[in-house]
């Protein structure tokens, strides 16, 4: 049985503002500048906007992964 709990003032500050995507260990938006709504299930109500990463973002981050790993910390 699940339990529904009010969303903290605290959490929601922390909450406002769109989420990025982290590639290349940079926050940036997503290609497409998309984005889709995180919703608290018990009340409805949007706590948030992510971004929307698609294949240009995913391209992204394998090309920095590939770095790390070849040419970074990772090849050691």
């Amino acid at each position: 049985m699940a339990i529904a709990v009010p969303v903290t003032e605290s959490a929601r500050r922390s909450l406002s503002g769109p989420r990025s995507l982290l590639i290349d260990g940079e926050w940036v938006t997503s290609a497409s500048g998309a984005t889709f709504e995180t919703v608290d299930p018990a009340t409805g109500e949007v706590l948030v906007h992510v971004a929307q990463g698609g294949v240009e973002d995913v391209d992204r981050a394998v090309a920095a992964a590939r770095r790390a790993l070849e040419d970074g910390p990772w090849s050691k």
